[in-house]
């Protein structure tokens, strides 16, 4: 009989953590549904504009080290370049076939660390070249919130000219 009753109460015990963990997650939902802009709400980008953030990344400044920060870049990529002084682009290995990766939003060049670090040897002796997009890694501008689908692309088309030039083979 007492083990009936700790199972039934090991049961009601699981139900209660499972209904607070879909209340945290109905909160979450409504907090987003309140705070977010549909595409094409904003009346300064117009109608049909893409992702438009409002909060722009936190200023950089003195952090303090924990053992959950990420990985320096240079313990996967070889070389880090600013194209116009700006967008960061990582270079891993330097023969081979060029892969130009692109990130999803959210992520950014950093994404493709453990990749880089595989191809650029032995058996693929390949060349991993990675850029942000703007708002995301290390690339900072002053619109950076901007993720239009022309702003994307032109950087996308900058990053591929910049690359065909320091790769012409």
């Amino acid at each position: 009989m007492r083990e009936e009753d700790d199972d039934d109460e090991d049961e009601e015990q699981d139900n209660v953590q499972e209904l607070t963990a879909i209340q945290d997650g109905v909160s979450a939902l409504h907090f987003m549904e309140a705070n977010l802009n549909l595409v094409g709400d904003d009346p300064q980008l117009g109608q049909g504009s893409s992702h438009n953030f409002h909060s722009p990344k936190p200023p950089c400044g003195p952090k303090l080290s924990s053992k959950y920060d990420p990985a320096p870049w240079s313990d996967y990529f070889d070389t880090k370049e600013l194209i116009d002084g700006k967008v960061p682009v990582y270079h891993a290995g330097s023969r081979g076939h060029v892969f130009l990766c692109l990130h999803g939003a959210g992520h950014s060049a950093l994404s493709f660390a453990a990749l880089a670090k595989i191809m650029k040897d032995e058996p693929y002796n390949s060349t991993v070249v990675a850029f942000d997009f703007r708002g995301h890694g290390d690339y900072y501008c002053e619109d950076e919130t901007l993720l239009t689908q022309e702003n994307l692309i032109n950087e996308t088309i900058t990053a591929i000219k910049y690359v065909v030039g320091r790769y012409p083979n």
